[in-house]
Order: structure tokens, then C-alpha cells, then sequence
């Protein structure tokens, strides 16, 4: 009994195992509240009903304790929640139940405990407990909501959601506030249920940074996309959607009018992908299993005869370059002049950043792009550069610099306080690439990137809100790995980029190492391909041998 008890709270394609891992194939029945609601959404096999909750008011205009299926301002129904669920249990549907006022909450989640040892699909429990853009609506309390669910009903998915409110006239739209959002983590973070946090369609894409920082936070985190039959929804805001996330965190509790014309869009792909250029990589490229080390890189592409080859080859994901000032490090410098150069005094060159920047959107491909700046004043260049270009660039965007001192190294960095600064500052829709100053000693012992220096760099990302993925050399990693597990748990959205020099060496035992001691989507590898090709050997002959 326990273990069937236990999928009430459950991921929902445990239940549906013939989804294919998308949320868009779950079909919601919305607002199935009554006879006619609940026998149309049976009549269409729908997977999931979704039905509100309030308190029954009698005919003395007096509220009751009566839980019943409703929603206000209506305070009589043909169902209360006890018999809903009688309903509901003998199906094969999965149930998601929306609290509409905080004084329903204990006689709910009463009915629900009782009702706990026949339930045998998913329950997801919902209630905007913060308040969200456009409304001045009270949100539910949840002092009251969370303690209830934990003390009586605890195995569920929690659906934590914001008041909103939409303008079809008047003033544009706001966006979910960082505020909102922040007050949303710091209510979840205690939590132990699987989340889903339900946003209004019409407001999702403007809010699409505040969205994917909240959902980020954790891989239980997922997004329930509803609308009201007056809100005006864009089909391409929501291609966008799916085209920026992971499609099995996505759900859709909404009628067809919202499903239908999304999956007509999808088959026919009637738009073209745009990518928030802050995104995850492993969303862009769709990677299998989110499987970091099978995204695919172009090293140090700053020359037309490494450039022109990465964007004709269709399996190349990454393009990485450098920037520097024109005649960094010399009287003939051009501070407002960023090109594409690994060495000073970057006199020749192929490529402005500008022009670099143009060739590829000439191209039409889709590759993302990793931009190693040299010096402070090549990050102030080019952000001037990425500012202007903002609107144009549709590929992960990642920004990177050497700010601290690392293993080995004598070479100044970057300064870190500026290099942060600068980027939320003109760019916060990138991930940022902070890394150490290293070398590699070919005579003698070599340092390890030691917790010093990780808690360093931790002082200065710790506010951050964009992804950051850290830089390490690859000769130096192994040894470090408990002080870099250290870092990369301080936040969900850190992971690893493993890169190195052809100078020195690293054994395969070694970055197999490193690849078992991390998430499999947390540990990038922009390696030269014969070492990346030995190491997916190992890994391949690794699960044989423990499978």
C-alpha cells in the first residue's frame, strides 16, 4: 500500500509512462467543477482534471465548512469535494485540486487524508500563495496552506503560483517581479514535494529570465502554463517557451483553444527558434539525457580558416573565441575597437567582434557562442558591441574572463568586482564563464584550484543571478574535484566547462574521474577531439561493464 500511497506525489510520467517525456501530451481538463465539466472531460480522455475548491454557503448566506467543487465568486455546485474525489479515484486521472480561499485549507486537506489510502494518481495541490503582477488580489496564506499540507497530506506535488490579474486596455502588461520571484524560492526552498509553478500565458515570455532563474533552482522545479479564455496569447510565446526549456518540466493546464493551434505550430514549425541568449545549452541543442559532454565545440575559432569550416559543420554546437582591444598592450591601442585575438598586440586580425558577430548571423546557424575576453577593456568594448546586438543574437551567449588567481599562476586577472558589474549591468541575459589565471608546470608539482580559491570565487557569483558555468583546466581538475563539488553545490545553476592545452597532459582514467564525480549536466568538456573521443570510449565501456 505504501508505495502505491506514495504516486499522489509522484512525477507525473512515472503515471503516464506513454507520454513520451512531454507535457504537452497530458491533456488538462480546466475548471472541472460540475456534472456537465467532469462528464466532457471523461467523453475526451483527458489525463488531469483540474478543479477549484471553496466553502459551501448556505441559504442563511452563512459559509460553511463544507469543502465544495467551485469557483468564486460561485458558492453552490453540484459536487463537494468529498464526492468529487469519490468520482475522480475510481478513474485512471490524475487530480489537481486549486484552494480558492485560505479558510477551505484545513477542511480540504481533512477530506484529502481521509480519501489518501484509495488514491492511486498523481495529486498535485494548488494555491497562489505570493502576489503576482497586475492585481491587487490577496494572495492564499501560506503560513496556513504549507504547515496543513505537510501535517495532513504531504505526499503531493505542490502547485505554488502567483495572483494575477491581465489588461486587454490600459497600461502595458507587467512583468512577475523579481521580488515575487524571489519570495516564491525562499517559500520553496524548505520544501521536500516535487513544485510546479503555474504562469499565465500572456505574461510568460516577458517574464522568461525571472522564470527560468525560479526554475533552475532545482531539477524538481517544474512549469504549468495556464490562461484565461479573455487573455490574448501568442502561439509564438509559447513555441518560444518550449523551444527554451526542457519539454518534460512543461505542462499545460489549459483548453484546447491555447493546446491546439501550439501543436499545429510545432508540426507545421511554423517559427524559427529564438533562444533566450541566457539559456541552458542542453535546452538549446536538445541533448539527450542533458548530457553535457555531448555538446560539441570549436576552439579558439578567431580566423576565417577556423571559422568558416565550424559554421559549415552541422555537428559543431559551440563556437569559442577570444577578444582583445586592436594593439592591446601597445601605443596603438583602440580602446572602443574589440577583434578577435588570442595574443597581444592583436595588430592582425580576421574579424572585429562586430563583423565576427555579423558572419555568423549571416549564416543563419545555430551555434552558440562562448567570448573569452582578455583584459577588462576588452569586456567593455565588446559589451558595447553585444548591447547593440542584443535583439539580433537568438544562441546561448556565454561571457568569459579569468578574475581570480589560480593554480600555478602569477598572471594578473581580470578584475572580478568589474567583470560582474559590467555584465548584469549591460548583458544579463548570458551565461557567465568566471575563471582562474593557471598555468601548467611541466617540472615539479602542480597546484590544485584549493577552497581558498573556490570560496573566493563563490564571495563574488554568490549574488549573481545568471548561470555561471566555471572554467578549469583539465590537467589540474582531478586533483581539485572536492573542492570544485564544494562550489558547483552552492547552486543548481553552476556547472563545470573542462578545457585544455595541448601542451601538457591528461590521461583518460583522469577525465573519466572528473566526469563521474559530477551531474551528467553539469560538466561540459571543450576538448581537442581525439582526447574527447577516448573518454567516451571509457564512459561507454564503464556502463557496459555495469549494465
Amino acid at each position: 500500500m505504501e508505495s502505491i500511497y506514495l504516486i499522489t506525489g509522484g512525477g507525473m510520467f512515472d503515471y503516464f509512462k506513454d507520454k513520451n517525456n512531454d507535457g504537452l501530451n497530458i491533456k488538462f481538463s480546466h475548471a472541472t467543477n460540475g456534472y456537465t465539466e467532469v462528464d466532457e472531460a471523461f467523453a475526451a480522455n483527458k489525463n488531469a482534471l483540474e478543479a477549484d475548491i471553496t466553502l459551501q454557503i448556505d441559504e442563511n448566506h452563512q459559509q460553511t465548512e463544507i469543502p465544495i467543487m467551485a469557483h468564486p465568486p460561485a458558492v453552490r455546485s453540484d459536487y463537494t469535494l468529498d464526492e468529487w474525489l469519490d468520482v475522480t479515484i475510481a478513474s485512471d486521472k490524475a487530480i489537481k485540486l486549486d484552494i480558492k480561499i485560505t479558510e477551505v485549507i484545513p477542511y480540504a486537506l481533512e477530506i484529502l487524508r481521509l480519501h489518501g489510502p484509495t488514491l492511486h494518481q498523481p495529486v498535485w495541490i494548488n494555491a497562489d500563495v505570493v502576489k503576482g503582477p497586475n492585481t491587487n488580489s490577496d494572495p492564499i496564506d501560506s503560513n496556513i496552506f504549507l504547515p496543513e499540507v505537510n501535517s495532513k497530506f504531504p505526499n503531493v506535488t505542490l502547485s505554488l503560483g502567483w495572483t494575477t490579474g491581465y489588461r486587454n486596455v490600459g497600461p502595458p502588461n507587467e512583468k512577475y517581479s523579481w521580488d515575487a520571484m524571489e519570495k516564491m524560492l525562499s517559500l520553496s526552498r524548505p520544501l521536500n514535494q516535487l513544485i510546479t509553478y503555474p504562469a499565465r500565458a500572456a505574461l510568460l515570455r516577458q517574464s522568461w529570465d525571472r522564470f527560468l532563474w525560479l526554475l533552475e533552482q532545482s531539477n524538481s522545479y517544474t512549469l504549468t502554463i495556464w490562461s484565461s479564455t479573455t487573455d490574448v496569447v501568442s502561439v509564438e510565446d509559447m513555441v518560444f517557451v518550449r523551444d527554451n526549456f526542457d519539454i518534460s518540466r512543461i505542462f499545460y493546464d489549459a483548453e484546447d483553444a491555447l493546446t491546439d493551434p501550439l501543436i499545429e505550430a510545432i508540426n507545421a514549425n511554423i517559427y524559427p527558434k529564438n533562444f533566450y541568449t541566457g539559456g541552458n545549452v542542453l535546452d538549446c541543442f536538445k541533448i539527450p539525457n542533458r548530457e553535457a559532454l555531448k555538446v560539441t565545440w570549436e576552439h579558439r575559432a578567431n580566423t576565417i580558416d577556423i571559422l568558416q569550416p565550424a559554421l559549415n559543420d552541422s555537428n559543431l554546437m559551440m563556437l569559442e573565441a577570444d577578444v582583445r582591444l586592436y594593439g592591446e598592450g601597445t601605443s596603438q591601442i583602440n580602446e572602443s575597437l574589440p577583434v578577435m585575438s588570442h595574443d597581444p598586440p592583436a595588430l592582425n586580425y580576421d574579424y572585429t567582434l562586430e563583423a565576427w558577430l555579423q558572419e555568423i548571423l549571416s549564416r543563419n546557424v545555430s551555434k552558440g557562442l562562448k567570448l573569452d575576453f582578455k583584459s577588462l577593456g576588452a569586456l567593455k568594448a565588446s559589451l558595447d558591441v553585444l548591447g547593440k546586438m542584443k535583439s539580433e543574437l537568438t544562441v546561448p551567449i556565454w561571457l568569459n574572463s579569468d578574475i581570480l588567481m589560480g593554480p600555478n599562476s602569477i598572471t594578473r586577472p581580470v578584475n572580478a568586482t568589474e567583470f560582474f558589474r559590467l555584465t548584469q549591468s549591460v548583458f544579463p541575459e548570458s551565461t557567465l564563464s568566471p575563471g582562474w589565471t593557471t598555468t601548467y608546470r611541466q617540472i615539479g608539482e602542480n597546484e590544485i584550484y584549493t577552497r581558498a580559491m573556490v570560496e573566493e570565487m563563490y564571495s563574488h557569483c554568490s549574488s549573481v543571478r545568471s548561470p555561471i558555468t566555471f572554467p578549469v583546466r583539465a590537467s589540474l581538475t582531478r586533483p581539485s574535484i572536492p573542492n570544485l563539488q564544494w562550489l558547483l553545490a552552492k547552486s543548481n545553476r553552476y556547472s563545470l566547462t573542462v578545457w585544455h592545452s595541448t601542451s601538457e597532459k591528461v590521461t583518460t582514467e583522469e577525465l573519466l574521474e572528473i566526469y563521474n564525480s559530477f551531474g551528467t549536466d553539469k560538466v561540459y568538456f571543450d576538448l581537442p577531439e581525439e582526447i574527447l573521443d577516448e573518454l567516451i570510449k571509457a564512459i561507454e565501456n564503464q556502463k557496459n561493464l555495469y549494465s
